[in-house]
C-alpha cells in the first residue's frame, strides 16, 4: 500500500486551564495571497526560487556566525547557496530523470545548523524527497526508518560520524555522504541573476503530489513510524500562518520546527533560528529575546519553562504577540503563570 501523504494541520486541545484562551489555529490564520504576478508554488524549491525574485534582499533567515551574533541571509542568497550545494549533491545522488519516476528517498542526520538547512533546499532542487532523522534515537530506530522508507541516501554531520559508519553496516543498500559544509556555499554572489533551477525536465503539476518530506513518530511505543507529506499538502499547510517575525527554538527535524521555518518564507517573513552549538539555557534564551526584535516565539515546553524562571524571561515572553509551544504537552501550573503574567500562549499541539 502507497504511503499516504498528511498535512500536518495545527489545532489546539483543550484540557487546561489556561487554554480557554487558546485559538484554533486553522480558523484564526488567514491564508496568504500568492504574488500576483505569478501562480502559487507547486513544490518546496518553486516557493524558495519564487521568494528568491520577489523578495531578493529582504533578510529571511537569521543564524548566529557564533554565539549569539546572529547574521541576515536574504532570499536570494539561500536560494544560491542551495543550488551551489545541489550541484554538488548532485554528482553523489543523480536526479530523477521524469516525473514519473519514484521518490528518491534521503535520510539527513545532523544538528539543525545553517548547514543542515542549505541541505535541506539542495535536495529539494533535485526533486528528492527528505528523511528528517531526530539525533536522539537508536540505531535500531535509524535503521528501521530508513528500510521502511526505502532510502537509497544518507547524509550525515560530521558530528555523526560514528552513528553513520554503524548505519552503513547495517543498511548495505544505502549509501552513506557527507553534509557539505558551508565553505562549498557561503562565498559571494557574483551572478545575482542566475537561474537557480535544475528540474527543469520535471513537471511541477506532477511533482506538487510527489513526497517531498517524511518525518517520524517519537518511537515512545516501539520503532518510529514514519509520517509522509506532499509537496501540495506541505504548501498549504505553510499558507496558513500567522505572517509574523519569528524567533524558533526547536530543531529542524521537528514537524513544528520545519513547518514554522517554511511558514516565515512563505509570509516572506525573517526567522532567527537558535544555534545549534549552543545549550538552550535561560540566559541564552533572554539575551537573544533582549538584543533581537521578535513577534512570536516557536518553542517546546521546556524553553517556556527556563524563561519562566524569572521575571525578565517572562516579560520578555509577554512582549511577543504569540508565543507557540509544541512536541509535548505544557504543565498546568506553568500554562497558568505565563497567561496570568500577560503571555499570548497558543498550543501546536501533535507535532
Amino acid at each position: 500500500m502507497p504511503p499516504s501523504a498528511i498535512g500536518i494541520a495545527p489545532s489546539v486541545s483543550d484540557s487546561f486551564s489556561w487554554k480557554s484562551q487558546v485559538k484554533t489555529l486553522e480558523t484564526t490564520i488567514p491564508k496568504q495571497s500568492p504574488n500576483s504576478e505569478s501562480r502559487a508554488p507547486l513544490t518546496i524549491d518553486e516557493l524558495v526560487r519564487q521568494r528568491s525574485e520577489e523578495i531578493p534582499r529582504e533578510p529571511i533567515i537569521s543564524y548566529p556566525s557564533s554565539g549569539l551574533e546572529y547574521v541576515d541571509y536574504t532570499s536570494r542568497q539561500i536560494d544560491i547557496f542551495a543550488h551551489r550545494v545541489a550541484q554538488k549533491y548532485k554528482i553523489l545522488m543523480p536526479q530523477r530523470q521524469f516525473s514519473s519516476d519514484s521518490e528518491v528517498v534521503v535520510g539527513l542526520l545532523g544538528p539543525s545548523n545553517f548547514e543542515y538547512f542549505i541541505s535541506i533546499l539542495a535536495l529539494t532542487k533535485l526533486g528528492h524527497t527528505v528523511l528528517f532523522l531526530s539525533t536522539r534515537i537508536s540505531i535500531a530506530a535509524y535503521t528501521s526508518l530508513l528500510e521502511t522508507t526505502g532510502a537509497k541516501y544518507l547524509l550525515a554531520d560530521s558530528s555523526f560520524r560514528e552513528t553513520a559508519a554503524q548505519l552503513n553496516e547495517t543498511c548495505k543498500s544505502v549509501e552513506v555522504h557527507d553534509i557539505t559544509d558551508a565553505k562549498s556555499y557561503n562565498f559571494p554572489i557574483v551572478d545575482e541573476v542566475m537561474d537557480t533551477r535544475l528540474c527543469q525536465h520535471l513537471q511541477p503539476e506532477l511533482e506538487t503530489k510527489k513526497i517531498s518530506w517524511i518525518i517520524h513518530s517519537s518511537g515512545s511505543t516501539g520503532l518510529p513510524k514514519p509520517i509522509y507529506q506532499t509537496h501540495n499538502a506541505a504548501l498549504n499547510n505553510y499558507a496558513s500562518n500567522l505572517n509574523l517575525r519569528g524567533f524558533i527554538t526547536l530543531p529542524l527535524y521537528h514537524a513544528h520546527g520545519i513547518s514554522s521555518v517554511f511558514r516565515s518564507i512563505y509570509s516572506k517573513k525573517q526567522i532567527y533560528v537558535y544555534s545549534a552549538k549552543l545549550p538552550l539555557t535561560h540566559q541564552n534564551l533572554l539575551k537573544i529575546m533582549q538584543k533581537y526584535k521578535f513577534d512570536i516565539f516557536y518553542g517546546v515546553p521546556y524553553a517556556l519553562k527556563l524563561l519562566g524562571e524569572s521575571p525578565e524571561g517572562i516579560a520578555a515572553l509577554a512582549k511577543q504577540k504569540v508565543v507557540m509551544f509544541g512536541g509535548s504537552a505544557c504543565p498546568d501550573a506553568l500554562g497558568d503563570k505565563l497567561v496570568e503574567h500577560g503571555v499570548n500562549l497558543i498550543s501546536h499541539y501533535g507535532t
